[in-house]
């Protein structure tokens, strides 16, 4: 089982994350998210 697996609901769950990371901003989940350890690094 591997992340290549085509799952809707791994894809649906990846925007989930991205878009809260936009919305709140936190430091590691933009960086899980973006793969940028610099992401929104303040």
């Amino acid at each position: 089982m591997g992340f290549e697996a085509p799952m809707p609901f791994l894809h649906n769950f990846m925007f989930i994350v991205r878009w809260t990371s936009d919305q709140f901003r936190y430091d590691d989940w933009s960086s899980l998210a973006n793969g940028d350890s610099t992401a929104n690094r303040s």
